[in-house]
């Protein structure tokens, strides 16, 4: 699949926010532990590396460092040595890391929401007017107001058979949706795969080939 530079900012967004959850459960379970946990953070976090973090491999630096001291400190104190660039093997630092694992996200959440609107004529043909009027009422109720044509999945077919989509959501029961849908990014549709696709993607993660380890206390939710 093709990577757009709207996907690249879209994925770089995302992986803002996971690296910025992931502080935050470092941070409620390493904010008041002692040295000794942290130094053995460390070793473990090198273990499953494979070679010994730098800075640009683990969260809040600035708290360790002011706990700590400066990084060479650290590492000393941690029992390890710098890595060297043969050893590290050109792996990308932890937030270029996380920006491919969002992007392989997003892909897969645009893929699949791309072949259920491709699939939904024909899985849904055969369903009577009532069933796809109150599946259109499932999708308000999960949104909070009527949704746009581009916010349901099958919208297209379903303006069809109803001679248009204000004429559906009439039927429905519903009022006129706002003229200005979300962008595509923030509809609920796109989140909601995507939520599901990062809940794969955590079964799966020590098996992905592209995943470098990410310990489990702060793996991505």
């Amino acid at each position: 699949m093709s990577v757009t530079q709207d996907d690249l900012r879209q994925a770089r967004k995302l992986a803002t926010e996971a690296m910025a959850r992931r502080e935050r459960r470092f941070m409620r379970k390493y904010g008041q532990a002692t040295n000794d946990a942290l130094l053995a953070y460390l070793r473990q976090l090198a273990r499953e590396l494979g070679f010994t973090p730098d800075v640009c491999d683990v969260v809040c630096v600035n708290f360790l460092k002011k706990r700590l001291g400066d990084w060479n400190t650290i590492l000393a104190q941690a029992g390890l040595s710098p890595c060297t660039e043969q050893e590290r093997a050109n792996v990308p630092a932890a937030f270029e890391r996380e920006v491919q694992r969002q992007l392989y996200y997003h892909q897969q959440t645009v893929v699949w929401l791309a072949e259920q609107e491709k699939d939904f004529a024909s899985l849904h043909f055969e369903d009577s007017d009532e069933e796809l009027l109150a599946y259109l009422q499932d999708c308000a109720k999960r949104i909070k107001r009527s949704p746009t044509i581009c916010e349901v999945i099958g919208g297209e077919y379903i303006k069809e058979r109803f001679g248009g989509w204000g004429q559906a959501l009439a039927l429905a029961g519903l009022p006129q949706a706002p003229a200005n849908p979300p962008k595509r990014w923030h509809r609920q549709i796109y989140l909601d795969e995507l939520r599901r696709q990062r809940e794969i993607g955590m079964e799966t993660r020590r098996e992905a080939k592209k995943v470098i380890y990410v310990p489990p206390d702060l793996a991505e939710c």
